[in-house]
Protein backbone atom coordinates (compact mmCIF):
# COMPACT_ATOMS: atom_id res chain seq x y z
CA UNK A 1 0.00 0.00 0.00
CA UNK A 2 1.36 3.43 -0.83
CA UNK A 3 2.06 5.79 1.75
CA UNK A 4 0.80 9.47 1.30
CA UNK A 5 4.18 11.62 2.07
CA UNK A 6 1.80 15.12 0.70
CA UNK A 7 -1.46 16.51 -0.44
CA UNK A 8 -2.97 19.73 -1.71
CA UNK A 9 -6.07 20.82 -2.83
CA UNK A 10 -6.54 24.01 -4.65
CA UNK A 11 -8.92 26.13 -5.48
CA UNK A 12 -9.63 28.77 -8.28
CA UNK A 13 -9.51 31.87 -6.29
CA UNK A 14 -7.45 34.19 -8.93
CA UNK A 15 -9.51 37.88 -8.44
CA UNK A 16 -10.32 38.73 -12.09
CA UNK A 17 -12.07 34.97 -12.96
CA UNK A 18 -13.64 35.38 -9.55
CA UNK A 19 -15.04 38.71 -10.81
CA UNK A 20 -16.14 37.26 -14.19
CA UNK A 21 -18.21 34.70 -12.68
CA UNK A 22 -19.72 37.13 -10.12
CA UNK A 23 -20.68 39.22 -12.84
CA UNK A 24 -21.97 36.91 -14.61
CA UNK A 25 -24.52 34.68 -12.18
CA UNK A 26 -25.21 38.73 -11.19
CA UNK A 27 -26.45 39.31 -14.46
CA UNK A 28 -28.45 36.10 -15.35
CA UNK A 29 -29.89 36.68 -11.69
CA UNK A 30 -30.43 40.47 -12.74
CA UNK A 31 -32.41 39.58 -16.11
CA UNK A 32 -34.26 36.45 -14.42
CA UNK A 33 -35.82 38.35 -11.95
CA UNK A 34 -36.82 41.21 -14.24
CA UNK A 35 -38.33 39.10 -16.58
CA UNK A 36 -39.98 36.17 -15.38
CA UNK A 37 -40.52 37.67 -11.16
CA UNK A 38 -41.65 41.21 -12.24
CA UNK A 39 -43.05 40.94 -16.26
CA UNK A 40 -40.86 43.17 -17.62
CA UNK A 41 -38.71 43.00 -21.12
CA UNK A 42 -34.79 42.09 -19.99
CA UNK A 43 -32.72 44.40 -22.31
CA UNK A 44 -33.70 45.67 -25.88
CA UNK A 45 -34.28 42.40 -27.81
CA UNK A 46 -35.65 40.02 -24.57
CA UNK A 47 -35.18 36.24 -24.90
CA UNK A 48 -38.58 34.24 -24.89
CA UNK A 49 -38.94 33.30 -20.92
CA UNK A 50 -38.28 29.16 -21.88
CA UNK A 51 -35.08 30.64 -22.91
CA UNK A 52 -34.02 32.56 -20.27
CA UNK A 53 -34.67 30.46 -17.71
CA UNK A 54 -32.90 27.84 -19.46
CA UNK A 55 -29.97 30.45 -19.92
CA UNK A 56 -30.52 31.17 -16.07
CA UNK A 57 -30.29 27.46 -14.87
CA UNK A 58 -27.43 27.38 -16.89
CA UNK A 59 -25.72 30.79 -15.87
CA UNK A 60 -27.05 31.72 -13.34
CA UNK A 61 -26.63 28.57 -11.00
CA UNK A 62 -24.75 26.12 -13.04
CA UNK A 63 -21.77 28.13 -13.64
CA UNK A 64 -21.39 29.78 -10.07
CA UNK A 65 -22.03 26.19 -9.19
CA UNK A 66 -19.28 24.48 -11.74
CA UNK A 67 -16.71 27.29 -10.66
CA UNK A 68 -17.08 26.59 -6.53
CA UNK A 69 -16.41 22.76 -7.25
CA UNK A 70 -13.05 23.31 -9.37
CA UNK A 71 -10.09 22.45 -7.89
CA UNK A 72 -6.79 20.83 -8.33
CA UNK A 73 -5.98 18.14 -6.58
CA UNK A 74 -2.11 16.87 -5.87
CA UNK A 75 -1.16 13.59 -3.51
CA UNK A 76 2.57 12.11 -3.35
CA UNK A 77 2.80 8.88 -2.21
CA UNK A 78 6.27 6.88 -1.78
CA UNK A 79 5.48 5.16 -5.39
CA UNK A 80 3.81 8.01 -7.60
CA UNK A 81 2.43 11.17 -8.36
CA UNK A 82 -1.42 11.37 -8.49
CA UNK A 83 -2.98 14.60 -10.27
CA UNK A 84 -6.77 15.48 -10.78
CA UNK A 85 -8.31 18.67 -11.71
CA UNK A 86 -12.02 18.15 -10.49
CA UNK A 87 -15.02 17.74 -12.23
CA UNK A 88 -13.15 18.26 -15.24
CA UNK A 89 -11.32 15.02 -15.01
CA UNK A 90 -13.47 11.99 -13.55
CA UNK A 91 -10.12 9.94 -13.16
CA UNK A 92 -6.92 10.96 -11.42
CA UNK A 93 -4.02 10.38 -13.56
CA UNK A 94 -0.95 8.50 -11.81
CA UNK A 95 2.95 8.84 -13.09
CA UNK A 96 4.83 6.55 -10.97
CA UNK A 97 8.11 7.46 -9.97
CA UNK A 98 9.74 4.51 -12.09
CA UNK A 99 8.06 5.96 -15.09
CA UNK A 100 10.08 9.47 -14.42
CA UNK A 101 12.93 11.04 -15.93
CA UNK A 102 13.57 13.99 -14.08
CA UNK A 103 10.97 16.19 -11.56
CA UNK A 104 11.98 19.59 -10.35
CA UNK A 105 9.59 22.37 -8.13
CA UNK A 106 10.41 25.82 -10.12
CA UNK A 107 8.87 28.86 -11.38
CA UNK A 108 6.85 29.04 -14.35
CA UNK A 109 5.03 31.76 -16.61
CA UNK A 110 0.95 30.06 -16.82
CA UNK A 111 0.29 32.54 -19.48
CA UNK A 112 3.59 32.81 -21.37
CA UNK A 113 3.75 29.03 -21.22
CA UNK A 114 0.29 27.51 -20.65
CA UNK A 115 -1.98 30.85 -22.15
CA UNK A 116 -3.85 30.62 -18.92
CA UNK A 117 -5.14 28.36 -16.12
CA UNK A 118 -6.53 25.41 -15.91
CA UNK A 119 -6.07 21.94 -18.05
CA UNK A 120 -3.58 23.26 -20.78
CA UNK A 121 -1.25 22.16 -23.50
CA UNK A 122 1.83 24.64 -24.16
CA UNK A 123 3.08 25.18 -27.97
CA UNK A 124 5.59 22.77 -27.57
CA UNK A 125 3.07 19.44 -26.37
CA UNK A 126 3.90 20.31 -22.55
CA UNK A 127 0.55 19.58 -20.06
CA UNK A 128 0.06 21.95 -17.86
CA UNK A 129 -2.44 21.64 -14.48
CA UNK A 130 -2.69 25.04 -12.88
CA UNK A 131 -5.26 27.42 -11.16
CA UNK A 132 -3.08 30.07 -9.78
CA UNK A 133 -0.12 31.47 -9.10
CA UNK A 134 3.34 30.65 -10.68
CA UNK A 135 5.11 27.66 -8.76
CA UNK A 136 4.97 24.25 -10.29
CA UNK A 137 6.38 20.52 -10.64
CA UNK A 138 7.42 19.70 -13.87
CA UNK A 139 8.16 15.93 -15.00
CA UNK A 140 9.61 14.75 -17.38
CA UNK A 141 8.50 10.65 -18.17
CA UNK A 142 10.79 8.36 -19.75
CA UNK A 143 8.32 7.78 -22.59
CA UNK A 144 9.71 11.62 -23.75
CA UNK A 145 6.09 13.32 -22.01
CA UNK A 146 6.37 16.01 -20.29
CA UNK A 147 4.20 17.97 -17.51
CA UNK A 148 3.85 20.60 -14.99
CA UNK A 149 1.51 20.72 -12.31
CA UNK A 150 0.52 23.89 -9.76
CA UNK A 151 1.58 24.33 -6.61
CA UNK A 152 0.93 26.85 -3.82
CA UNK A 153 3.48 25.30 -1.24
CA UNK A 154 6.63 24.66 -3.47
CA UNK A 155 9.13 24.77 -1.02
CA UNK A 156 6.73 21.99 0.75
CA UNK A 157 6.17 19.63 -1.69
CA UNK A 158 10.25 20.12 -3.16
CA UNK A 159 11.28 18.88 0.32
CA UNK A 160 9.35 15.63 0.26
CA UNK A 161 9.98 15.30 -3.68
CA UNK A 162 14.05 15.33 -2.16
CA UNK A 163 13.08 12.96 0.51
CA UNK A 164 11.83 10.44 -1.69
CA UNK A 165 14.22 8.02 -3.72
CA UNK A 166 12.15 6.48 -6.72
CA UNK A 167 13.56 3.90 -9.24
CA UNK A 168 15.40 4.89 -12.27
Amino acid sequence: MEKIMYEEKQKMTLWWVVLIVVALTSLMWYGFIQQIIYGLPFGTNPASDPVLIVLWVLFGIGFPIFFLTLRLEIKVTDQSIHVQFKPLMIKKQTFLFSEINSIQVETYHPIREFWGYGIRISLDGEKGYNVKGNHGIRIELKNGKNMLIGTQKPDEVKEVLDSIVWKE
